[in-house]
């Protein structure tokens, strides 16, 4: 699946379309949030670029029918067995902001972070760029979700 997310990336657009909480408001998303419809056809049609092929269009429609949920739990045992075998190490920290965003904390390198966002990223996520803690050292998160 990573060969086909990196032919296909460029074409997914992410939208949140609201259809009946006009009362609804997004500040900072990392995608376009619209009310309806019609303003859900404007942000499509701000899209520049080709079409997704056929085949990929199957792959992804079969990769979607198999997905099942990222298990934190088993992903965390995974990641702690490769701690013990890498002497530099990192520990992972998942969780939620008061507003909802979901977060992972990497206690480790940037290149570790570059690790666990990949890892996220193998199943299906969508993450934000990585970032240093302004208050830990040697601390990165992302959001995804």
């Amino acid at each position: 699946m990573p060969d086909l997310h990196e032919r296909i990336k460029d074409h997914i657009h992410p939208i949140v379309i609201f259809k009946r909480a006009k009362w609804v408001k997004a500040k900072d998303c990392s995608m376009p949030v619209v009310i309806g419809g019609m303003e859900a056809v404007g942000e499509i049609r701000k899209v520049k670029g080709e079409n997704i092929s056929e085949e990929d269009i199957n792959l992804i429609i079969e990769a979607v029918k198999n997905a099942k949920p990222l298990d934190h739990e088993e992903w965390k045992r995974k990641h702690s067995k490769r701690k013990e075998e890498d002497e530099k190490g990192y520990q992972v920290t998942t969780g939620k902001t008061s507003s909802g965003k979901m977060y992972v904390r990497i206690l480790g390198t940037k290149e570790d972070a570059q690790k666990v966002a990949e890892e996220y990223k193998n199943q299906n996520y969508t993450i934000s760029e990585i970032r240093k803690d302004k208050k830990d050292k040697n601390v990165w998160f992302f959001y995804y979700s």
